[in-house]
């Protein structure tokens, strides 16, 4: 069943696909016109140390508006138009993920004699709390459990086993930065994973000047250690207490800054180390919650010795108790588009690399990426450098015409051309763009993925104009250092006029105000 993630906004994006893709005989700008008015734009001197890569063409192909569209650009989040795109086109909108849970070994008289192991599949939406019906842990563990008493098990004399080897071990891509690895835009990924592999950290003042600040973990966990190093600080002083560091290693994680006394309840987030082990703790702990008894501890099959590991993998009795489906490609690529996830889009990209015969590492998850993209005949696309699914490298890049291909492709002749248009945030009213544009003619007339890292600031998507042509656009900016807000008026105000060329709305509200 179709997530409210997805429907709430559907008969919008309906309207746009339709647009989209059957009015290629509008009337479209002229190039000289969009020249004259993209430059003034891009032009403005506090981008004068700034390098602006665009591309705006129609959806069959006729050039509007370039610059330095075959020039590369670092994209930040625009990656994960390229994950997205290559994983919904390969692996159909429908494709969905099955963890399972087994158990190895006899079941008599309510006794489990071995382990419970909790097989992985990708799935990056285990627990999740981003896809509206699939929010958080605690409801999922519970039906889990419920289903572990119904198969009549009520003690269980091993472990609880995470189980992630359907993905190489490699938790974090090796050319992120360091400083980033304990908040949870970096945390890594594996073929297990459960509440987006964080723990969220919800932060009030203590009780006088001087306090600790109170820190309360969701899930209510001891998996992660928080060393508060932070203090609480007087009324309408600056708030900036947060995660600090944790080594990439471990899950003792610092937490420093102040808060002030009369600043309410807040929430930031923390990365957490070793993701099959946190689902396998989780489970245990509801477990034992509903008073099911367990003699072992919660692992990682990886902990253990070749011969244990061997012994799980090749024991006579072994059933499946549990089998969980994920929520649709479709639903998850809007949970890595409309929000920019991270994790998520480097979990699709990994499975796409197994899926076409890969081995389900970062770099072959570029390699599956970069072999689709060829496979829609793409313009130089041997200069698509790809790095992570995310973007959150800084070393990802690519020309703005590779997006405006994609885009192109995706809209046209993609089997998924719904389920992606759909999965893009749409001005004014969701995701990444729901406070840009707003209060302007344009408001659920522009879908696009924006993407951020220290100086790169992109935007790229489709446009319903008022002509009737619908555009597609890419937006680059890279090496600006005036506030990034000025960058992205300035890709909204590219926007605007792509979508109201000659106007007619700036002339109405004149004559409205006459």
């Amino acid at each position: 069943m179709p997530s409210n993630f997805i429907r709430k906004f559907n008969l919008l994006a309906l309207t746009a696909l339709f647009v989209l893709t059957s009015s290629l005989t509008a009337q479209s700008i002229p190039s000289e016109q969009a020249k004259e008015n993209l430059d003034k734009i891009f032009n403005q001197e506090k981008f004068s140390n700034a390098f602006w890569g665009v591309s705006v063409e129609t959806l069959d192909g006729k050039v509007i508006y370039e610059r330095n569209a075959k020039k590369q650009f670092t994209p930040a989040s625009n990656m994960k138009l390229f994950t997205t795109a290559a994983a919904l086109d390969t692996l159909g909108p429908d494709f969905r993920y099955e963890t399972k849970v087994d158990a190895v070994g006899s079941i008599r008289n309510g006794s489990l004699n071995g382990d419970l192991v909790i097989v992985g599949s990708g799935d990056p939406s285990l627990g999740g709390w981003h896809p509206d019906g699939n929010t958080e842990s605690d409801a999922l563990l519970k039906e889990w459990v419920r289903q572990i008493k119904e198969a009549g098990i009520t003690k269980i004399y091993g472990r609880v086993i995470g189980d992630p080897r359907i993905l190489p071990k490699e938790y974090y891509m090796k050319d992120w930065v360091l400083g980033d690895i304990p908040y949870w835009y970096a945390a890594g990924s594996s073929g297990l994973n459960i509440e987006e592999n964080v723990v969220r950290v919800y932060i009030s003042p203590g009780k006088k000047i001087g306090d600790k600040p109170v820190l309360r973990l969701v899930p209510d966990t001891d998996f992660i250690k928080i060393i508060n190093n932070g203090k609480t600080v007087k009324a309408g002083q600056p708030t900036n207490a947060d995660i600090i560091w944790r080594d990439p290693e471990s899950n003792v994680a610092y937490f420093a800054g102040n808060v002030a006394l009369d600043k309410k309840e807040y929430r930031e987030r923390a990365s957490i180390w070793n993701s099959p082990e946190y689902t396998a703790y989780l489970f245990k702990t509801a477990l034992e919650k509903e008073g099911i008894t367990i003699q072992g501890k919660a692992v990682n099959i990886r902990d253990l010795k070749e011969s244990e590991i061997e012994g799980i993998d090749n024991a006579s009795k072994r059933q499946t108790i549990i089998n969980h489906v994920s929520p649709s490609l479709s639903e998850l690529a809007a949970a890595v588009n409309k929000p920019s996830h991270n994790l998520y889009a480097d979990l699709l990209g990994r499975t796409l690399s197994i899926k076409t015969g890969g081995r389900g590492t970062f770099s072959a998850s570029a390699d599956a990426v970069n072999e689709w993209f060829k496979s829609i005949d793409a313009p130089n696309a041997d200069n698509l450098i790809i790095y992570d699914g995310s973007g959150l490298s800084s070393s990802n890049n690519y020309q703005p015409r590779h997006m405006t291909h994609l885009l192109k492709y995706m809209a046209t002749k993609s089997k998924a051309k719904t389920a992606f248009i759909e999965s893009l945030p749409i001005a004014g009213v969701d995701g990444s763009l729901r406070r840009r544009m707003t209060k302007t003619p344009a408001v659920g007339k522009v879908r696009g993925k924006t993407g951020y890292i220290s100086f790169a600031r992109t935007l790229a998507g489709y446009i319903e104009s008022e002509t009737g042509e619908p555009y597609v656009y890419t937006f680059m900016c890279n090496n600006y250092t005036i506030p990034t807000r000025e960058v992205n008026a300035a890709q909204d105000e590219a926007c605007l006029y792509l979508f109201d060329p000659e106007g007619k709305h700036k002339k109405a509200e004149k004559t409205e105000k006459k």
